[in-house]
């Protein structure tokens, strides 16, 4: 007799959220936030206009930098260039008898 048991893989292919991938929609978010945290600040201490500009103006910045931060791709990859000299450790030993 066979058993079959559940198995849950999770998901087959990453989030994906209007061009966004995995943890850039919580990027996207997060710009959000802080667009119109300092938008609404500047909005009530100095002038409306110019803290909806700013909120638009943040909010761009920071969805352009998670596209741009997004291409290069979810892990950083270092480009080191030059000659690397490794050095071989090893031990060849031959028994004779």
């Amino acid at each position: 007799m066979i058993h079959h048991y559940p198995l849950y893989k999770g998901l087959s292919q990453p989030l994906v959220y209007r061009g966004l991938k995995g943890k850039f929609i919580y990027w996207a978010i997060a710009s959000l936030a802080i667009a119109l945290v300092f938008g609404c600040l500047v909005a009530s201490m100095v002038n409306v206009y110019l803290g909806c500009f700013l909120i638009l103006t943040l909010f761009a910045l920071g969805l352009t930098l998670t596209f741009l931060q997004q291409k290069r791709g979810l892990h950083p990859k270092n480009k080191e260039y030059g000659v690397y000299v490794r050095e071989v450790r090893l031990k060849i030993t031959y028994h004779y008898e």
